[in-house]
């Protein structure tokens, strides 16, 4: 009896624990799942020497959605949101996380520049295809996104660096028009 009582508390702390790492709108992790999963990523991807990128991306003019029809409806669009990136991120190591407010990052090991921004450029299409409705300037709500990819083994690796330049290229996207994915890789080249 003792043993089957201490079996269902770690049953139930266990399910506790994953559910503190999840947003309960969205349904994908949140912040805090987003980094421990970064965290033991950069131990595992660091000794194997492959890249890892990420992904940064956030629901364009969304105070604008709010204002227009109301916080309900803002969730219900930020659910569907999250289903359409979840619906792109296919592989057993991906994962999507909320990120905060309307911002989402999509962490993808093993995966170049390249992959990166095409997987971010089916996410902007599958957010196209959900055809919710937007307020002005757009017609529908679309979602503008950053890549950055780097090798979690090099010395100058950093994972709030990796976090904050896909962020960078997610505001080259929003201040290029939005409903853009921008890699900082391809800005980079274009630099040289």
């Amino acid at each position: 009896v003792g043993r089957q009582k201490l079996q269902r508390t770690v049953q139930r702390s266990q399910r506790l624990a994953k559910m503190a790492l999840r947003d309960p709108l969205t349904r994908v992790a949140n912040r805090d799942g987003l980094h421990r999963a970064l965290e033991l990523l950069q131990k595992v991807q660091g000794d194997m020497g492959f890249p890892m990128s990420v992904v940064f991306l956030d629901a364009d003019h969304f105070k604008r959605y709010n204002d227009a029809f109301g916080h309900l409806k803002g969730d219900a669009c930020l659910a569907a949101v999250a289903a359409a990136l979840s619906g792109v991120v296919r592989r057993p190591g991906d994962f999507i996380a909320r990120y905060g407010g309307e911002e989402f990052v999509i962490v993808l090991p093993d995966t170049g520049p390249n992959d990166a921004q095409a997987l971010a450029e089916r996410a902007r299409d599958a957010v196209m295809r959900l055809r919710i409705e937007a307020a002005a300037p757009s017609r529908y709500v679309t979602v503008s996104a950053g890549c950055a990819t780097a090798t979690p083994s090099s010395q100058a690796f950093s994972i709030d660096m990796l976090v904050e330049t896909a962020d960078a290229a997610l505001y080259q996207a929003k201040a290029a028009g939005r409903n853009l994915v921008i890699s900082a890789q391809a800005m980079a080249a274009a630099v040289m």
